[in-house]
């Protein structure tokens, strides 16, 4: 239980440094537009070492990295500060980036966020082509389990469950389900359990994200020497096996992994 959570405090560390790559307006006091005003070249490399370490944790790619840096240039003191305090709490949480991404213009209408909001764009992913006329129920349902399984809430076994579930369930059963995902936090996976409500006949665990976040805390453990190689392993390879609680009591015992002393004993 222990293990999850050193996995937890890499993940937050990972998702903060990346969540810095979308900023607003204003590289500097000149600039228009932004609210908060320009930041200054400090703050910008602050927030450009942010989105370094959303690239280092494997948070972001680098075409994301490269968006990351053109929105910290834009973006103002505020939404710097937002999003450098963000990465650092959680690494690799996406939502991360909406603090420094730029605001969508109004004359663009529903299609006018800018590329690579991952907040505007994936939280409302399940009802994207359902909020116009004419669209199924079926239809609603299916973008809803994408949504999951694209945000790593449930793995490719329980996505073709979920897509199977909306060919057999009711209407109401559908809708239910597809406005649960759409507003539950798909971003985070809040909405998973949404699903288990969906399929009351599924078994909860943890998300493949958690999973993921797990193993890397291992990883980390061991590149601060906190665990031998053969332990490392080990502790990755448990994490296959851990339930949901186990993870989570992990990831929030492991949250400084430069503890050794701390971090050992969540490993054990």
């Amino acid at each position: 239980m222990k293990l999850v959570g050193f996995l937890g405090w890499i993940s937050a560390v990972t998702l903060a440094v990346a969540c810095g790559s979308s900023g607003a307006d204003g590289d500097d006091g000149s600039s228009s537009g932004d609210p908060g005003g320009g930041a200054n070249p400090q703050e910008i490399a602050d927030c450009k070492s942010s989105c370094d370490q959303l690239k280092f944790f494997d948070c972001n790619d680098a075409q994301d990295q490269a968006t990351c840096y053109d929105h910290c240039a834009e973006a103002s003191s505020a939404q710097i500060e937002l999003f450098v305090a963000c990465v650092s709490n959680d690494t690799c949480d996406p939502e991360c980036s909406t603090h420094i991404q730029p605001e969508p213009d109004p004359s663009s209408g529903p299609t006018g966020s800018p590329t690579g909001d991952s907040s505007s764009n994936s939280s409302n992913s399940s009802n994207s082509t359902c909020a116009s006329d004419g669209c199924n129920t079926d239809t609603a349902c299916s973008e809803a389990c994408e949504s999951l399984q694209f945000f790593s809430c449930i793995d490719a076994a329980t996505f073709d469950d979920c897509a199977a579930l909306c060919l057999t369930a009711s209407d109401d059963d559908k809708s239910t389900f597809a406005s649960c995902v759409s507003s539950g936090g798909v971003i985070q996976c809040d909405a998973v359990g949404c699903y288990y409500t969906f399929n009351p006949d599924a078994v909860p665990g943890p998300t493949p994200q958690q999973i993921e976040d797990c193993k890397m805390s291992c990883e980390q453990l061991g590149f601060f020497d906190c665990l031998t190689g053969a332990e490392a392993a080990q502790c990755a390879a448990g994490c296959d096996e851990a339930t949901q609680q186990v993870i989570e009591g992990f990831l929030i015992c492991t949250a400084d992994p430069t503890d050794c002393a701390s971090a050992v004993e969540c490993f054990e």
